[in-house]
């Protein structure tokens, strides 16, 4: 969080259930930094003079706004309500943002980002399911390319694998951004003979293709592409013949 900080000067995080606890508040309250956390169902809150568990107040919202959010590549038609509360840890104003009709049981979301319209509720929504995104990055880096299951042990060793591995994942964004009729981008999903041939995150898809191209070259892909003889080489043939 200091380095995101640094580098950035202000961001909103946005953490998942396990990052509910109240050094992290303070913490960032401290660096002066916006978030975006999901509350745990033990999580108590400061409401109309007195604490009360976030779950009651969960329970008891009836009012929300209705709209159609996408989570985890699908739509969903859900329903937000936001009520300012207090957290344990500062004691500051912050909002608690209610989303229904997505998961088992509602969200409770915290953020001391100011909510001043519907547009603004729906923002805080989407700003969460955004770590979708990030976990899919992450679960892809380990699978596609075996990350866990390397030998090395040196920490510099480690980030250097992380460093290259990371370069490849730059290389599969980059091919995703392109249009969906793009030669390029189409030949390789096709290579992968994907399951399904619409998907939100195509990551998979674009590495299992380039594995399988990639497959047939025996003696790398260095011999792939003709390259130029320089003029001297060309000078010396003639001479010798």
């Amino acid at each position: 969080m200091e380095r995101g900080a640094a580098l950035f000067g202000k961001a909103t995080f946005a953490m998942d259930r396990g990052y509910d606890d109240n050094k992290m508040f303070l913490k960032l309250d401290e660096l002066g930094q916006d978030y975006v956390i999901r509350l745990t169902a033990k999580r108590k809150l400061f409401f109309h003079g007195k604490w009360v568990p976030a779950t009651q107040l969960r329970n008891q919202r009836k009012d929300k706004l209705k709209t159609t959010l996408t989570y985890r590549g699908q739509k969903h038609e859900a329903y937000l309500f936001h009520v300012k509360v207090q957290i344990t840890a500062s004691k500051k104003d912050i909002y608690l943002v209610l989303v229904y009709g997505i998961t088992e049981h509602p969200m409770m979301l915290a953020t001391n980002k100011k909510i001043q319209s519907k547009e603004d509720e729906v923002n805080i929504a989407l700003t969460y399911f955004s770590r979708w995104r990030i976990e899919e990055y992450f679960r892809c880096k380990k699978q596609m390319f075996q990350f866990e299951n390397f030998r090395v042990r040196k920490l510099a060793a480690i980030n250097a694998l992380n460093f290259y591995i990371t370069l490849c994942m730059a290389f599969l964004a980059h091919i995703s951004m392109k249009s969906e009729t793009n030669t390029l981008k189409v030949s390789i999903i096709q290579k992968a003979d994907p399951v399904k041939e619409k998907v939100h995150f195509c990551y998979y898809q674009l590495a299992k293709g380039i594995f399988g191209i990639l497959s047939y070259a025996k003696e790398g892909v260095r011999l792939w592409f003709r390259t130029k003889r320089p003029a001297y080489r060309q000078l010396c043939l003639k001479l010798t013949a």
